[in-house]
């Protein structure tokens, strides 16, 4: 359900998202990285974080120490092929040896004697290699290297991302959000963390640390790299694809899920880089000495760093406030002149203008708040606006009964007394699933999503409104074309049914489609809807809910396009619920190419917007986190 509880005041902020063309100019959340030269010699020239204090029985292992199950590794690098001669395998291989360590060295936990239970990340001839060793009891693995074949050494920085899934033995290198290579299955399965107590047999003690920037050992045959490293990242699980394409230019919060270090190396000074994680994961010892090491500043050079946001946002946009103190804000509508219409639940319809908050509301509606979701839910302008001056309200009534009404709108505000009734549900207003979402589609037509009004069986009851999408003329009357007009028993205006809580629709501005956002049941196993209307269509409420169908055969329900289940762990960023708000699919030409054409949903509950990718044929094939949560808030 939507989860609205009365009288509740919520500071609400509405939000304007402006995207600068040119990316490359935009400040950056991280002001600092770190050069290093490839010395590899005499400790330096390298962080040492320890992942354990070698002290038997003492238990000393930290929250990095990640190699015993999954893992992730993620930095973000910039260097060249001249600063780092070394040579790949011709890209794209399993290779069944420990051929990392014959690359420039980045990421080093290399155990030198006594213990096969190592890994690492190097850069051979441009390409990543992430490799794996053996392992300790009671399983064994080979050493394995994994290397890649896209060029990371072209004076460009690089987001790399190395992954290894216990489960299967199998690894993956990505670069940029996009999968790079993955290894056969059974590379690695075995316990790779540093042992509790010590390694018997380790010919130094820098078995214990995690070395960035440099090879471990200081050895002649082992390369370190020459270059710069940044916004440094350890998870102790798998990181997807999506996972990794919708972090990796983003700062993250302290405390995020699965993240137990993280090393933005923001210190800009000194000899201590410090764990932003959250998980208390230890600081990070900077060993330097002449032209080694080197903190480098993005002010004096903004290529100096990666290009990351600490906005929650992608870098190029910004989030300005324009609203607060807003008390339950449940719809929002632009008018043709650019006035923001903003409707609270209680009923009261205030206007944003001239860049503020105008002090007389347009319009007080007198509604039903006593109970769950009543209230104002709904706003929608007519086609016509500027001539008319029709605005039509989703609320509900003193009854208490949902209703459509129309009110003529003069200069600055409403008559209430200009009130036309448009539609009214035959049923008395539940506490809850009211659905409420009003748009006129590309056919002048109005559409009405209602929801099944806590009856979950009236869905698909076609003698009732409850769980509906409606099609209406301006005045209410039935269009003549709607899909079940004659038919026996079914009221005329209902367009498609099935629905369970419709709390928002959006219309493709380009294509006229009308996408709806159905909130799904309250159970761990219950599902998220974003449903592509047509005529007639069955959205399946309450006999199916996306992949689940609760009767012998649900072929004739229309699937939705896109679904997520409130169990999985990609979705419940905060709990393991939902409740899916529909937002606009954006065609506007200042957004940049990778976030036009998308459709954007929220989630109410877990405070996160993804935007929806699709492909030539219309399905979603992505659907990446826009805004992290809790910055989204409760969308």
């Amino acid at each position: 359900m939507f989860g609205l509880s009365a009288g509740r005041s919520i500071a609400a902020a509405v939000l304007a998202l402006v995207c600068a063309s040119d990316l490359s100019a935009q400040s950056s959340a991280s002001s600092f990285s770190i050069r290093f030269f490839g010395t590899g010699s005499a400790q330096r020239d390298r962080i040492k974080i320890p992942v354990d204090d070698d002290v038997a029985g003492s238990a000393g292992n930290t929250p990095i120490d990640v190699g015993a199950g999954d893992f992730t590794i993620e930095f973000w690098v910039k260097g060249n092929l001249t600063d780092n001669v070394t040579a790949n395998a011709g890209g794209d291989v399993d290779l069944l040896t420990n051929a990392w360590m014959d690359g420039n060295v980045v990421v080093d936990r290399d155990i030198l004697g006594g213990s096969d239970a190592d890994f690492g990340i190097s850069i051979a001839g441009g390409y990543v290699r992430f490799g794996t060793g053996r392992g300790q009891g009671p399983t064994f693995d080979g050493e394995h290297t994994l290397e890649g074949d896209v060029l990371v050494l072209d004076g460009s920085w690089h987001h790399v991302a190395v992954v290894r899934q216990q489960s299967s033995g199998r690894k993956f290198i990505y670069v940029d959000g996009a999968l790079d290579v993955a290894s056969i299955a059974g590379a690695s399965t075995a316990n790779l963390s540093y042992p509790d107590v010590g390694v018997v047999g380790a010919q130094d003690a820098l078995g214990r640390f995690l070395v960035v920037g440099a090879a471990k050992h200081d050895l002649a045959q082992f390369r370190s790299f020459n270059g710069f490293v940044d916004e440094v990242r350890i998870w102790n699980r798998v990181r997807t694809r999506v996972q990794v394409l919708e972090a990796l230019d983003r700062v993250l919060l302290p405390n995020t899920p699965g993240l137990v270090g993280s090393y933005r190396l923001e210190e800009g000074t000194g000899t201590v880089t410090h764990d932003t994680s959250g998980a208390n994961a230890p600081s990070g010892t900077i060993a330097s000495g002449p032209a080694m090491a080197l903190w480098m500043a993005s002010a004096a050079n903004g290529s100096n760093t990666a290009v990351v946001s600490n906005t929650g946002l992608p870098p190029g946009f910004e989030r300005t406030p324009l609203v607060t103190n807003l008390v339950e804000p449940t719809t929002l509508e632009f008018l043709p002149d650019g006035r923001l219409l903003i409707g609270e639940r209680g009923g009261a319809i205030k206007v944003y203008a001239n860049g503020q908050l105008q002090a007389a509301p347009l319009l007080q509606i007198a509604v039903d708040t006593t109970n769950g979701e009543r209230g104002l839910v709904g706003l929608a302008a007519h086609p016509q606006f500027a001539t008319n001056g029709f605005l039509y309200a989703f609320y509900t009534t003193a009854e208490p009964r949902d209703r459509v009404a129309r009110f003529t709108v003069i200069g600055a505000s409403a008559d209430p007394l200009s009130e036309t009734l448009i539609w009214q549900n035959d049923h008395l207003a539940s506490d809850y699933h009211h659905g409420g979402a009003l748009a006129f589609g590309v056919d002048g037509k109005l559409y009405v999503a209602v929801g099944d009004n806590y009856v979950a069986a009236r869905a698909q009851e076609m003698s009732a409104f409850d769980g509906k999408l409606l099609r209406l003329n301006d005045d209410g009357s039935v269009p003549s074309g709607n899909p079940f007009v004659g038919a026996p028993g079914a009221k005329p205006q209902i367009y498609a049914y099935g629905l369970r809580n419709p709390f928002r629709t959006s219309v493709d501005p380009q294509t006229g489609q009308m996408w709806i956002g159905d909130v799904g049941g309250n159970n761990l196993t219950s599902w998220e809807e974003a449903n592509l209307v047509q005529p007639a269509a069955n959205f399946g409420w309450p006999d199916s809910e996306a992949n689940d169908c609760f009767l012998a055969d649900c072929s004739a329900v229309a699937k939705p396009h896109f679904a997520y289940q409130h169990i999985d762990p990609e979705y419940y960023l905060l709990v393991p619920q939902g409740s899916i708000t529909m937002g606009p699919r954006v065609r506007a030409p200042q957004f940049p190419v990778g976030y036009r054409d998308c459709l954007y949903v929220g989630d109410f509950v877990n405070r996160w917007i993804r935007r929806l990718v699709f492909d030539a044929n219309g399905d979603v094939v992505a659907d990446p986190l826009f805004l992290y949560p809790p910055y989204a808030g409760t969308v």
